[in-house]
């Protein structure tokens, strides 16, 4: 991870008071029982396989029952993530043009989730450790419910030119809840 990504994941975890290598699912105290979290992170359980298993799955997993399954499923399901997709066009020589989606993969409560989330939305070359664009996205509940948002922004090509970019999406509340 670049120097930017592991300052942002250290504030956050401060500001949690959860260790980033905990399960983001912590973050759910008043919803989960410690036992059920401690059962979680002993089964080594990340979010992405539970994501992939249902509430039956998740209680056999933890050999709890699937009502214990079911909550830990619907948390799973309202940690907020967005799918990124990004199409990049050449202006000219030294500049390029992103075009990027965003799409909300998460089940929003009003009650988790509030009126708006933000996410720092930011292309960085990993060999440089370089960042050529960075910009808060906020999500509002209307947007949510439309579904896909569209950002475009332009970042300089400077030489020697870094073999890949990367485009990522990092929650600024939430640990756990990055993409690529």
């Amino acid at each position: 991870p670049s120097l930017a990504e592991t300052l942002l994941t250290l504030s956050k975890a401060v500001d949690r008071r959860i260790w980033p290598h905990h399960s983001p699912l912590r973050q759910f105290e008043n919803t989960l029982k410690p036992e059920t979290i401690y059962k979680l992170e002993e089964r080594d359980a990340t979010v992405d396989h539970l994501i992939d298993m249902s509430a039956k799955e998740v209680g056999d997993l933890l050999r709890l029952n699937a009502v214990v399954g079911a909550q830990v499923k619907r948390c799973v399901e309202q940690l907020p993530h967005v799918n990124l997709e990004a199409v990049v066009q050449p202006i000219t020589r030294s500049v390029l043009r992103v075009s990027a989606t965003v799409l909300p993969e998460f089940t929003w409560r009003d009650e988790v989730h509030g009126q708006t989330q933000q996410w720092l939305i930011w292309v960085e070359d990993p060999v440089n450790e370089h960042i050529y664009h960075t910009e808060t996205f906020t999500l509002s509940k209307k947007q949510y419910k439309e579904g896909r948002q569209t950002l475009a922004f332009t970042i300089p090509i400077f030489d020697p030119r870094p073999p890949q970019y990367f485009l990522r999406a990092t929650h600024l509340y939430w640990l756990g809840c990055e993409s690529f």
